[in-house]
């Protein structure tokens, strides 16, 4: 029972946590165009932001293992109320792009303490199924949110509205900010009542200082990375999916286009951007039932998905109907989807409490790194060779990385096999 609340609070907070980053998402660049701003200008300020993400990934994971989750997740809400709050006021592209590096911050300080929080607290249990559950309804909770709120951040500058009270604002996206600012502030207020502390890390040796614990944590954190075959496999599929991802996300509107010669309006992108949201909320409520009905092995299982959606990129480089793009993207989310619990489930099972969010934060971290070096590299080859020839080098990427998979899952086995021998002995 104890379980099932902690649960339904995850969903909740983190349904609400993404509802709130889906509402920027239709506007990000929009607005900025508005402003005045070039795409040069535009392209800076999505650099500062991702660096920013970067360089404060893993020490803002350290921090809320120190310092506790609840206390930095509560942060990083401030810093978000901050940055959404500065385009309400002003069009400056410095005081834009000041906004773009605390929103940077933001997510930083976010990745892995949210998450951390609830899975500590029900990992005390040591019930592998509530694990499972929370894992698998989170990760149906995060994609509606973001629909949701994408849909809602779309809809909001159609009011066309120029004042709310006693705020005038610059233009008709000012209102996402506001709307955006203003659900945080209630969402710390909730989180800071509803959600109660967690226990910090402790020394063995009585020390408390920071920096003591600092190390102490670093020590814990490498320690998991270099015993365990299901982290170092997780390290190298993230960097996999980051470097594959960021060329299909980047290209897929360019190829439609392509397709369609600019003919049909925006809708079909509408269609698509929140059809591939919906698709991995599916994947992940058939996740752990389809992984159970094919033998319940996680690691083989997540080998064969992250083979089909390798293979999936490569059926969606070479396709020009409309229909079928269409049809295979949506596919492709589903197998991505698909993943997603069962990989959670079994990197959380393999993570020490007192280290969660700082372990979490490597491999976010890991995540953001392929991206962006995808983002430098993906330009070029899709501008000389096409976006086609980019989605089949992704492929390949996912294709390789699915088979530490099997060398992990044998790891696994001969290490169970021999603590049953030492056990019999």
């Amino acid at each position: 029972m104890k379980n099932n609340k902690i649960i339904l609070q995850a969903c909740l907070f983190q349904g609400w946590h993404y509802f709130i980053l889906g509402l920027v998402i239709p506007v990000l660049v929009l607005f900025q165009l508005e402003r005045g701003l070039s795409l040069i200008q535009i392209g800076l300020n999505m650099a500062l932001y991702g660096g920013i993400v970067i360089v404060l990934e893993i020490p803002s994971g350290i921090l809320a293992d120190i310092l506790g989750q609840k206390k930095v997740y509560i942060f990083s809400i401030f810093l978000k109320i901050t940055a959404m709050a500065i385009p309400v006021f002003t069009g400056n592209l410095l005081f834009i792009s000041i906004s773009f590096i605390i929103m940077g911050a933001g997510r930083a300080f976010s990745s892995g303490s949210l998450e951390a929080i609830f899975i500590n607290k029900v990992s005390e249990s040591k019930n592998a199924r509530d694990m499972e559950k929370l894992i698998t309804w989170t990760q149906i909770f995060i994609p509606l949110g973001l629909a949701l709120g994408a849909l809602l951040g779309g809809w909001l500058p159609d009011l066309n509205v120029d004042k709310i009270l006693f705020i005038s604002l610059l233009d008709k996206y000012s209102l996402n900010f506001l709307v955006i600012a203003t659900l945080g502030i209630i969402l710390a207020i909730f989180f800071l009542i509803f959600v109660k502390d967690e226990v910090l890390l402790k020394t063995n040796n009585g020390k408390n200082s920071t920096e003591h614990k600092s190390k102490g944590m670093v020590s814990l954190a490498f320690g998991t990375i270099k015993n365990s075959p299901v982290f170092l496999v997780m390290i190298v599929y993230s960097l996999a999916w980051g470097l594959a991802f960021s060329g299909l996300e980047t290209f897929w509107q360019p190829r439609l286009f392509e397709i369609t010669g600019g003919e049909g309006g925006t809708f079909i992108y509408g269609l698509l951007a929140n059809g591939y949201f919906l698709a991995g909320v599916l994947g992940s409520i058939i996740s752990w039932p389809l992984c159970r009905l094919l033998g319940n092995k996680p690691l083989v299982f997540l080998f064969f998905q992250r083979f089909l959606l390798g293979m999936m990129f490569f059926i969606i480089s070479g396709i020009f109907k409309i229909g079928w793009f269409s049809a295979v993207y949506i596919v492709l989310f589903l197998f991505n989807g698909i993943g997603n619990p069962v990989e959670q489930s079994i990197l959380n099972k393999e993570i020490p409490s007192a280290s969660r969010a700082t372990l979490l934060s490597v491999i976010s971290f890991i995540m953001q790194a392929g991206g962006m070096t995808g983002s430098l590299i993906w330009g070029f080859i899709s501008q000389n060779y096409g976006i086609g020839f980019t989605w089949k080098i992704g492929s390949v990427i996912l294709i390789i990385s699915s088979f530490p998979y099997l060398w992990a899952y044998k790891k696994k086995k001969n290490s169970k096999n021999n603590s049953q021998l030492t056990v019999k002995e």
